[in-house]
């Protein structure tokens, strides 16, 4: 989720509302902010996980995998989660 999208969800002023080209909405997609995108954690009959989503923003790449070892020099995992707010 980016900055502008937690900003705005708790009614803070983004810096630099000129490099936004939409609003944000009022249940954000994670991807671009906007309320029409659906985004949703399926699993394969396999058991693997996937994330359908009909956001024009999503990242083609994005794949959902177990968490990597943190270490002393990487501490973040960079791993999606369930966001709580949502």
């Amino acid at each position: 989720v980016g900055r502008h999208i937690l900003q705005a969800m708790r009614d803070l002023d983004d810096p630099d509302p000129s490099r936004l080209k939409c609003k944000v909405g009022l249940e954000p997609c994670g991807f671009c902010g906007q309320d029409e995108c659906i985004t949703t954690l399926k699993f394969t009959k396999d058991g693997n996980p996937r994330l359908p989503t009909n956001c024009p923003y999503h990242y083609e790449g994005m794949h959902y995998t177990e968490p990597v070892n943190t270490s002393k020099k990487v501490k973040c995992t960079n791993t999606p989660i369930h966001c709580s707010l949502c």
